[in-house]
């Protein structure tokens, strides 16, 4: 899976942008940002549709990886971990 920081260089097939600068096209998603293919690349963790990939017993939060205590019921947080996630809508890579 791509790294937090890849996927932001992907494209992605749900992003539409227009040509014009008053972003005045009625199915864009996207603001003109002066070229359409840096524009429409994947959103990553600011996506709505971004999935965590964690390890077994793990979970993520705000971009964090978390280990759940067995003996304190507490969360707590995981160092030395790589953010890696995927999209939601296409899948994992």
């Amino acid at each position: 899976m791509p790294t937090l920081e890849e996927a932001k260089l992907l494209w992605c097939p749900f992003a539409k942008s227009v040509d014009t600068e008053d972003y005045s096209g009625p199915t864009s998603n996207r603001a003109w940002q002066g070229e359409a293919k840096s524009n429409c690349r994947c959103l990553a963790d600011e996506c709505m549709a971004w999935r965590w990939s964690a390890p077994e017993g793990h979970r993520v939060f705000h971009g964090a990886l978390w280990k759940l205590d067995t003996l304190s019921g507490k969360w707590e947080p995981v160092s030395g971990w790589t953010p890696e996630g995927y999209c939601g809508l296409a899948g994992r890579v």
